[in-house]
């Protein structure tokens, strides 16, 4: 969000007039890291002297006292189906997923492993997990939650002699050649048929659909489809007007249903077209889907004085580009 706030709020002559080649670490973490985000910041202020390889992607968490690794440099590229089936394979394709990496796990004493975070086993080389992670940092437990607190903080890997109790983040991701990768919160996840769907990845892909959607304005999560048929996709779509005419609200959400279509071969069940404030973020800025999708299932968000438009899909199967009630 900085790095965008930054590129959209400075225009090339201030940029040109500024001097940033002292600056020496710039640390980006607590969201996901946007490769094409870190590209737009240093060509817009590659006249001000900024140096790429001052920029830190990191990871850490508030239970671990905060740092896990940090000092990212490689760019992986992996295939979107594997990686929606729990798979990181590498590949140059044009629609590969690509992320950057959080760094080499170079804290003293700290410990990094990938878990399968229903059976509790080590996942394999190559396998998208829990991370879990110890340290000489990590919290002891939450107050007076001693059940909550052996769970989360003190987690045993199964089927191995490995006595060290570890922290389970809640967040999903990979080592690859010793290096971390995060691919996005494990209670976010979005399960349509099978498929491992990360949020963070729907919103980037609508980012650019439309010139009316707030790129920042933007939650994907799923609902209950009913009879064990996993979830369907809803999308919070913010608008850069708080006015938008019917025939504006028809053709950003049909433009949002094609784009995840595409990108993603899956229709969006609903679309929620609504003013700033539609989205709701935590104080520090970070989207809370839970809460979306808990306004959404209550009714509460169709009720809101922000929002534009509901749109649901008719009917609520894998169609292109569904026709909008």
């Amino acid at each position: 969000f900085a790095f965008e706030l930054a590129v959209r709020k400075t225009t090339p002559q201030q940029r040109a007039g500024w001097n940033l080649a002292t600056l020496r670490v710039i640390l980006s973490a607590a969201e996901p890291i946007r490769p094409a985000t870190v590209d737009a910041l240093f060509a817009a202020f590659a006249a001000s002297g900024i140096d790429r390889a001052a920029f830190f992607p990191a990871y850490g968490l508030a239970e671990h006292t905060v740092s896990v690794s940090m000092g990212g440099r490689a760019v992986l590229r992996v295939d979107k189906s594997a990686l929606e089936a729990g798979r990181v394979v590498p590949c140059d394709q044009p629609a590969a997923v690509t992320y950057l990496g959080c760094g080499q796990i170079t804290k003293p004493g700290a410990a990094v492993r990938i878990v399968d975070p229903v059976t509790h086993h080590p996942c394999g080389s190559g396998e998208v997990g829990e991370i879990w992670v110890d340290s000489p940092t990590k919290g002891l437990g939450y107050w007076g939650l001693d059940q909550e607190s052996a769970e989360t903080f003190h987690a045993r890997i199964a089927g191995t002699d490995d006595p060290t109790g570890y922290l389970r983040t809640g967040d999903l991701g990979f080592l690859h050649d010793g290096e971390l990768f995060v691919t996005g919160r494990r209670k976010d996840l979005i399960i349509v048929r099978g498929r491992n769907l990360y949020p963070a990845d729907v919103e980037e892909s609508v980012r650019d659909c439309h010139p009316l959607v707030r790129p920042g304005g933007l939650a994907a999560f799923g609902v209950d489809a009913g009879a064990g048929a996993g979830e369907r996709l809803v999308l919070f779509v913010e608008t850069r007007h708080d006015k938008v005419g019917t025939t504006e609200a028809e053709e950003i959400i049909q433009a949002v249903r094609r784009r995840v279509y595409e990108e993603h071969q899956i229709a969006c069940h609903a679309v929620v077209l609504g003013q700033v404030g539609t989205v709701r973020k935590t104080t520090s800025g970070k989207v809370r889907r839970l809460a979306c999708r808990q306004a959404y299932l209550s009714g509460e968000v169709a009720q809101a004085r922000t929002t534009i438009r509901v749109a649901i899909a008719q009917p609520s199967t894998d169609i292109l580009v569904p026709e909008a009630r």
